[in-house]
């Protein structure tokens, strides 16, 4: 009885209906961009309210991200500091002076505070992990030791931790 009733209303379904589909064209293809462009509005707004650390896409950008927050933790990034970040980023990924300043000074106002990077190492490295070559790895974490050890030449102990989360982050 069941599978006679599907039977009736499929018959049913394609006799009424097909012509309407086939004039309804325009319809169906209404539908679509609407839920195109409802995609779309969510994927935008996903976008604008994600944390900038996180559109950050590149080994080079991420490099001076993660300097920036080991510099930061004794304070405010030195002259020093700034002068080695450069000197050492701009050997290990081959750009000039004025591309390693520039994204310097862009990164600087994505890191207000170091707990922004610190919490989320594994979150912010997990996705670029694969952009990095080993050669650049190893420059990244010399980089960053470096770094910290400016000011006081040696890595105090948050320091320490926030590059053995970093060294783990790599792997």
């Amino acid at each position: 009885m069941y599978i006679f009733l599907a039977l009736v209303f499929t018959i049913v379904a394609v006799v009424f209906l097909a012509p309407r589909l086939m004039h309804g064209t325009n319809a169906l293809a209404d539908i679509t961009q609407m839920l195109n462009a409802l995609l779309n509005k969510r994927h935008q707004h996903k976008r604008i309210h994600i944390d900038p650390i996180f559109m950050v896409d590149n080994p080079f950008e991420t490099t001076f991200l993660f300097l920036l927050a080991m510099a930061k933790f004794d304070g405010e990034l030195s002259s020093r500091q700034k002068a080695i970040m450069l000197q050492e980023a701009r050997k290990a990924f081959a750009v000039s002076e004025h591309e390693a300043s520039k994204t310097l000074d862009s990164i600087k106002h994505l890191v207000p505070h170091t707990s922004a990077v610190e919490k989320r190492v594994s979150k912010l490295l997990t996705p670029i992990n694969t952009h990095f070559y080993p050669v650049q790895k190893e420059a990244f974490l010399g980089i960053l030791r470096a770094t910290g050890e400016v000011k006081h030449g040696a890595l105090s102990v948050h320091q320490q931790r926030f590059l053995q989360s970093v060294e783990q982050g790599l792997r």
